[in-house]
């Protein structure tokens, strides 16, 4: 049997009744030099929860977990602390699952596609399919993240990006938002601490009402016009609670710990069991930590009295204790929507039915929830990076006309979705447009109806003639009748029109 110490159990009742992040509200009507700093301070108050959970969840991910704090009263001296760092497993699978292939742009029309392209290359110029990956790897720790989107000061050639991107440290960073509906950020800021032989210098660079505010030591000591009409600070929340991906097993995972553990514990003991001397009596130079350096003791008995020693040991039931972990890491699965990759097939299984047993459906429906949340934040992401552009003259692209794609699980069943996208061309009464988006063969199904039928209006002569020509030649040889219909073109009949 284990027992915490007061400490330890104070500490765990207390980190382990997580609820998600706090959202922070501010009724401040507006932010001036006057009252800056003590909005800031204020802020920090209400915030100062949500770092203190942030911490310990950051913390947790790392592996510096509750069983590090174990304590035993009964064989001290055996007490194995085994972290199984599920939690860790949990955040790369979800977040590479979600942003492992980059986050893309794509346009509603052929007018803007090129723009949307430039602003893709831009990104792509800043790290962005990096920092996204941090971005979500923040979200499914903390609960939430940040992304800070700034105009470059400096003059840029005509082939760079104009703005710059960066995932802030959610610890360091607060978005406040205002009471009145819709709750629109207010007040957002970033901390940074420098730390010289001197003195530790705490800087607060502030956006609120138009301008820029640079707090050091409690005192302002800058203060900018900060034109733009998106703040710079943007949150991603990991939904309405702000619950990171492991947060709600928290406590399985703690008994997870505790149960291997003890597992090695009943090892340990079985090997350091305790040795019973029956009728013996021991040599005052001879005791117990003697025996065990020795490894022996001589016995003297007689025939009344037998002398004996015995150990005691009791083995702790692998099989099912087994059972039990498995029942618990099942149950983490299923909570957080995580596959099983390590459950067998069965015969005749099809890749549908795997996906649908093992798991992977749910994973799917958990980040395409993320991926809800997050188009929020990224539309306003966007809105910032086109208005930065727009104000140096590099890109000129309406907000309507660009869409946001996830590149994931685009190439399962390829031939299941080709069929699909057959299918539905050589059917005059759905439009081509509809048959690319409902396939799912792309992640970008609008540019790339755009791309067909462009390459199709230039190669309908020439070409198509000749593609047409080698069908027909191969039913010739196959001995079957050459198909006569003329080619599909994507246009609409004039009966249709």
């Amino acid at each position: 049997m284990t027992k915490v110490s007061r400490k330890t159990d104070l500490f765990l009742l207390r980190m382990e009744n997580l609820f998600g992040r706090k959202i922070i509200y501010t009724s401040v009507a507006k932010v001036d030099e006057d009252n800056v700093v003590e909005v800031v301070k204020k802020l920090n108050e209400q915030n100062l929860k949500n770092v203190s959970e942030m911490e310990y969840l950051y913390n947790y991910f790392r592996g510096k977990q509750d069983i590090l704090d174990r304590q035993k009263t009964f064989n001290d001296y055996i007490n194995n602390r085994i972290t199984n760092n599920i939690a860790k497993s949990i955040v790369d699978f979800k977040t590479a699952y979600l942003v492992g292939d980059a986050i893309k742009y794509s346009s509603n029309d052929q007018e803007n596609a090129d723009g949307v392209d430039q602003l893709n290359d831009y990104c792509r110029l800043e790290g962005k399919e990096t920092i996204d990956y941090d971005l979500v790897e923040w979200m499914n720790i903390v609960g939430t993240s940040y992304r800070l989107i700034l105009p470059k000061n400096e003059v840029v050639e005509e082939d760079e990006s104009p703005f710059y991107i960066a995932t802030l440290d959610p610890r360091q960073t607060l978005v406040a938002y205002t009471t009145q509906i819709p709750h629109k950020p207010k007040v957002v800021f970033y901390k940074t601490v420098d730390q010289t032989e001197e003195e530790t210098i705490t800087t607060y660079s502030v956006y609120a009402d138009g301008k820029y505010f640079r707090i050091a030591n409690d005192a302002l000591v800058e203060t900018q016009e900060y034109t733009l009409r998106t703040l710079p600070i943007i949150e991603y929340p990991k939904g309405k609670a702000r619950i990171g991906a492991f947060e709600s097993v928290i406590r399985l995972l703690n008994a997870i710990n505790t149960l291997d553990s003890n597992r090695l514990d009943g090892v340990e003991q079985a090997i350091q069991s305790l040795l019973v001397l029956v009728n013996c009596k021991m040599p005052e130079n001879m005791n117990a930590s003697a025996i065990r350096e020795m490894g022996l003791v001589e016995l003297v008995s007689n025939e009344s009295l037998k002398a004996d020693i015995k150990q005691i040991s009791t083995n702790l039931d692998q099989s099912n204790t087994q059972t039990l972990k498995e029942d618990l890491l099942q149950a983490v699965r299923t909570i957080v929507c995580m596959p099983n990759t390590n459950q067998g097939g069965y015969g005749g299984d099809n890749g549908l039915a795997v996906v649908y047993r093992n798991g992977w459906e749910g994973a799917y429906e958990s980040a395409m929830t993320d991926q809800k949340n997050m188009d929020i934040a990224e539309y306003a992401s966007i809105r910032l990076m086109l208005e930065i552009c727009e104000r140096v003259g590099s890109l000129d692209v309406p907000m309507k006309a660009i869409n946001i794609d996830y590149t994931r699980q685009h190439y399962e069943n390829l031939a299941t979705k080709s069929q699909v996208l057959i299918s539905m061309l050589n059917n005059d009464k759905i439009h081509p447009k509809v048959a690319y988006e409902a396939s799912g063969l792309f992640y970008d199904p609008n540019k790339k109806y755009l791309e067909g039928m462009e390459w199709l209006n230039d190669h309908q002569g020439t070409q198509t003639t000749e593609i047409r020509s080698d069908s027909q030649l191969g039913n010739e040889d196959s001995g079957n009748e050459p198909r006569t219909e003329e080619p599909y073109t994507g246009a609409a009949t004039e009966e249709e029109r």
